[in-house]
């Protein structure tokens, strides 16, 4: 009896994803919380995205001082998939819900947690053996089979194919099944009806949709797949009455015999459960309060550490993407790619043979084989394995003749040069890149992004760019593991001599045979290493290797050691002769034009090269004797001269100056500039005269501070385009060290640069119409239309004294249509990874991503755009239409409390490249001007508007000015003018907004899918 000044007992905090409906795991763990409060105990979860029909309040931060003040220590409840103790808590609760480890987590649990498992197959050895809280997390007054006037006439196959990529491929004699997914049907209720009127669920993981099909009548069969081995989770509680885990006709018959005692044996565990409940609540109350152990001082996660893990959990695979690629695959690719892995390791590498095994064996997609070469035999734990070919050499250095002999005997068409260590990053790693394969025909050698996967310490991950052959030369950015078509590997030579660098040697090899189209970029996590030093080649093979590839251009350079122990310098050697012009804008600027002619004099005494001051009105006396002096200075006599340009701004200055000089090679020279460098000059000019190459910058440093004023440019960056780097140490690497690596980029500080007139092709060199850094964006996107590089070197280094920043449009301005300077070359620039944020450089962007296969052409890409909605919104149902519907996917970007500069969104919906864009809550600020912004600067991109809530329209500005319909449609109809089509719910409002846009569509229910809308008429 409860006594009446009993004491608070502890509150539980609960860690647990988002709600989401599709997932038994996550539902359990919000159900937890429910059922706990339903007890009079005090329970919260740390999402505050909830399923509104259970009572699952959110940890704030007013509820856990409450807690402290009052001495209620909370019990932190984790679900097996969360690593350690990460909320510090004193008391922890762990309820394994899956086998530790296998989707997150670790594998084994500190001895003070208290440990409940979901089943008996789950729980831990060191844990007590009645510790099983099996959860009822099916509904049985929705699933069952009473009263069903179906179940004598019951017809067809239901298909859940799930996280299973192929299973549809693999079993072709269930394709005329009924495919159910996580979003399809639409509702629970849909779904039971479903269940009760078909005859038999085929599935292929360990899923609670067997458990809802057998309970509505309808037994279930669970096939092998990577997912399942045979062994049911909760088999131990439920056993296996109306369930099958073969195709066995005996198996079959024993699940329709037995399916009708499944719904005795249920409730009789959901009575069960109330009891195991308050064992699990006494336990848990008596846990006693231990400090958490102290965290460990080597690795403390950093902002981009967070960002990462955050942005992969977003990637993980899904329902969607899965049936999308598997979409893809049956229908759009031309064939089948077959993966031939090839791995030299000795006998110490042989658990990085078996963890690179484990993740080839999880892969969806199956056509891949592994040769091993060893002078060990084979662990006996993978021996078996029949995709494992595993060859015992007798000495390691016949390895490189058995590789070759390996490849060229291969069955494959491609294969996989791989170092011990790594292993595939994700199950669906190898499904995506036969989807590329197919959608990149000319590819003839692909690397990915990676990270790493070491305990304590930072995933480092790789987000790399596309082909880059500067920064290949500067860097082996690619890394040490890559895929290679076998004709391809064969016609240029082999693997190569160059063992400590084979994936290197065989990357430079392919470019001089195939060229940069050839080399293609598989933008997603494909690799884990396990150290950071593990990803590097042999620097002096890389080198070796660099060299031969610079002979075999016919380039006269030499190969340095870089910046940084990894990366390299290329000394290109300067023309004996070069016609040089340097342009040199002038006013009042004596104070830095007399120390940056005195450093040229002393560091290049012997140069005659000729210098045009660009004189924009110098009208000081003082100052214009000494511009008049220089054409009588000894050293200066006959070089420099002086070019009226008088009322001119510096691009057209620019301009004036390339008309009256004929030289081939021009360098734009900033009067606040100082040359520190006796060979500055040569090591830009043997860049450049490389054909490919149209202008080179150099590296700007403020001799205030000795910082890097501004690296090479990134698309996107800053509204255009901006710095990925600035104000940095000089030995500072930036990320991934490209801060100080030789580089191709779209644009670049033009204030000291080398231009080429020849890669100018008769135009200007600045367009005139822009601002000066548009001009120099728009320079940068000039030369590569006539396929010239523009490069930046840090091996060159001039001394600049910044100037003071001028006035420019902010962020949250929409930026002006130029048509010299398209937005969306701007956002696809391929020197930067579309994953890597624009409002936090060198993070992965974690709050606009775009999830859709890209390569899939039947399904239109929607991106919608809005608010948070609820999930009895119309903007819910809406998202559920498009999901459900068979030619459409979905991505969503948030519009939140702070959503940020308008310009950085416009950016990241160019970057995601929709297909249709579909906006709501055009009432907030962002919406309308991004509306706005898309229709001026892409026009032909269908922006469509949900008009949710126009009642928010309906009160004036003016609160003098009562509200009258009038005045709603004159409000809405300019801001709704740059839509393409205007949706509406409700017949009354299209009614009285009749008029207000000439593409008026109100939505209709979908008669059949329960909660949704018909699609015709708006989709397409």
């Amino acid at each position: 009896m409860p006594q009446l000044y009993e004491s608070l007992r502890r509150p539980y905090y609960i860690e647990t994803p988002p709600y989401r409906r599709s997932s038994a795991g996550i539902r359990v763990m919000h159900m937890l919380c429910h059922v706990l409060n339903r007890l009079g105990e005090e329970a919260y979860v740390f999402t505050s995205e909830v399923n509104p029909d259970l009572n699952t309040p959110t940890v704030t931060e007013d509820v856990v001082r409450r807690h402290l003040q009052a001495g209620r220590e909370p019990i932190v409840v984790y679900p097996e998939i969360v690593s350690g103790n990460p909320r510090r808590a004193k008391s922890v609760v762990r309820y394994v819900l899956n086998v530790p480890g296998l989707i997150g987590g670790d594998k084994t649990f500190a001895d003070t947690e208290l440990i409940y498992a979901y089943g008996q197959n789950l729980l831990p050895a060191n844990a007590p053996p009645d510790n099983v809280l099996f959860f009822p997390s099916v509904d049985s007054s929705l699933f069952n089979n009473r009263d069903n006037p179906l179940d004598a006439q019951r017809q067809g196959i239901l298909v859940y194919p799930g996280r299973h990529l192929n299973a549809l491929k693999e079993h072709p004699e269930l394709a005329h099944g009924t495919v159910i997914t996580s979003t399809w049907p639409a509702s629970r209720s849909e779904l039971a009806a479903l269940m009760r009127r078909s005859e038999m669920l085929y599935c292929f993981e360990s899923t609670a949709i067997a458990l809802e099909a057998v309970l509505c009548g309808c037994p279930a069969v669970v096939l092998r797949s990577p997912l399942f081995d045979g062994n049911a989770i909760s088999s131990a509680e439920l056993g296996r009455e109306g369930m099958a885990f073969s195709d066995a006709p005996e198996e079959i018959d024993y699940a329709r015999r037995t399916v009708g005692q499944m719904q005795a044996t249920y409730q009789g565990l959901e009575e069960a459960f109330w009891v195991k409940l308050q064992q699990f609540i006494r336990d848990s109350q008596a846990l006693p309060l231990i400090e958490p152990a102290p965290q460990a001082a080597v690795y403390q996660p950093s902002a981009a550490d967070v960002a990462f893990v955050q942005w992969r959990q977003a990637q993980s695979l899904n329902e969607f993407t899965a049936q999308a690629l598997a979409e893809r695959m049956m229908v759009d690719w031309p064939h089948k790619p077959r993966f031939h892995l090839l791995l030299n390791s000795t006998p110490n590498e042989q658990n990085a043979v078996q963890a690179l095994l484990a993740s080839l064996d999880a892969q969806l997609y199956p056509e891949w084989i592994l040769t091993v070469l060893s002078t060990a035999d084979a662990p006996g734990a993978i021996a078996a394995n029949p995709r494992l070919q595993w060859l015992c050499l007798r000495e390691a250095s016949s390895a490189p003749i058995v590789l070759q002999a390996l490849a060229e005997a291969s069955p494959a068409d491609w294969l996989g040069l791989l170092p011990a260590g790594v292993t595939l990053a994700e199950p669906q790693s190898l499904q995506v890149l036969a989807d590329q394969l197919n959608a990149q025909p000319a590819w003839r050698l692909v690397y990915g992004d990676d990270a790493v996967q070491q305990a304590g310490h930072s995933p480092d991950p790789h987000f790399k760019p596309d082909f880059n052959l500067d920064l290949l030369r500067s860097s082996a950015y690619i890394g040490r593991a890559v895929f290679v078509e076998k004709q391809a590997l064969l016609a240029c030579g082999g693997l190569g001599a160059q063992a400590g660098a084979t994936a290197y040697d065989l990357a430079l090899r392919l470019h001089d045979q195939a060229g940069a189209a050839a080399i293609g970029h598989l933008s997603d996590l494909l690799w884990l290493w396990p150290s950071a030093e593990s990803r590097h080649s042999d620097v002096q093979a890389e080198r070796t290797a660099l060299a031969e590839h610079l002979a075999r251009q016919r380039l006269a350079a030499e190969v340095l050691p870089g910046l940084s122990p990894h990366t390299h310098q290329v000394r290109y050697a300067a023309p004996e002769a070069s016609d040089l012009t340097a342009l040199i804008a002038v006013r009042h600027d004596r104070q830095y034009l007399q120390p940056l002619l005195a450093s040229w004099q002393q560091l290049r005494p012997d140069d005659r090269t000729t210098i045009l001051l660009l004189d924009l009105g110098c009208e000081d006396p003082d100052e214009k004797a000494y511009l008049d002096s220089l054409a009588q200075d000894a050293f200066w006599q006959g070089r420099v001269h002086r070019l009226d340009a008088r009322g001119l701004n510096p691009a057209q200055a620019l301009n004036l100056g390339l008309r009256h000089s004929s030289a081939e090679h021009l360098l734009c020279l900033d009067v606040r500039s100082h040359l520190i460098q006796a060979d500055c000059l040569e090591r830009l000019l043997g860049i450049a005269q490389r054909p490919e190459v149209g202008a080179v910058a150099p590296r700007l440093v403020n001799p205030a501070n000795s910082l890097l004023i501004e690296s090479y440019w990134v698309g996107g960056l800053q509204g255009l385009a901006g710095p990925a780097f600035r104000d940095l140490a000089l030995d500072a690497p930036g990320l991934h060290e490209r801060a100080l690596c030789e580089q191709s980029a779209l644009a670049v500080n033009a204030s000291v640069l080398l231009v080429k007139r020849s890669a100018l092709a008769g135009q200007p060199w600045l367009n005139e119409a822009l601002p000066e850094r548009a001009a120099w964006i728009e320079l940068g996107l000039r030369l590569r239309a006539q396929n010239r590089l523009v490069v930046w070197t840090p091996h060159s280094v001039v001394l600049q004294h910044p100037r003071a920043p001028t006035e420019s449009a902010t962020l949250n301005q929409t930026p002006p249509v130029w048509p010299a300077l398209p937005l969306r070359a701007l956002a696809e620039d391929p020197n930067h990874h579309r994953q890597l944020s624009l409002s936090q450089p060198g993070l992965p962007e974690t709050a606009r991503q775009a999830h859709w296969v890209r390569t899939h052409t039947r399904r239109q890409r929607w991106l919608l755009v809005g608010p948070a909605a609820g999930p009895l919104s119309v903007v819910h149902r809406v998202q559920q239409s498009l999901r459900g519907a068979n030619d459409a996917q979905l991505s969503r970007f948030e519009i939140g409390a702070q959503p940020g500069p308008l310009a950085e969104w416009l950016m990241d919906v160019l970057r995601a490249a929709p297909e249709r864009v579909l906006i709501h809550g055009i009432h907030l600020p962002l919406a309308q001007a991004l509306l706005a912004a898309l229709a001026q600067h892409l026009p032909s991109l269908p922006c469509l508007v949900l008009l949710d809530e126009p009642e928010k329209f309906n009160q004036p500005d003016n609160f003098l000015c009562p509200a009258h319909p009038g005045l709603l449609r004159s409000r809405l109809r300019p801001l709704l003018a740059p839509a393409h089509t205007v949706l509406l719910s409700s017949a009354s409002d299209a009614i009285a907004l009749e008029g207000v846009h000439p593409r008026l569509r109100l939505l209709q229910t979908d008669p059949i899918r329960f909660g949704q809308f018909n699609t015709d008429g708006w989709l397409n």
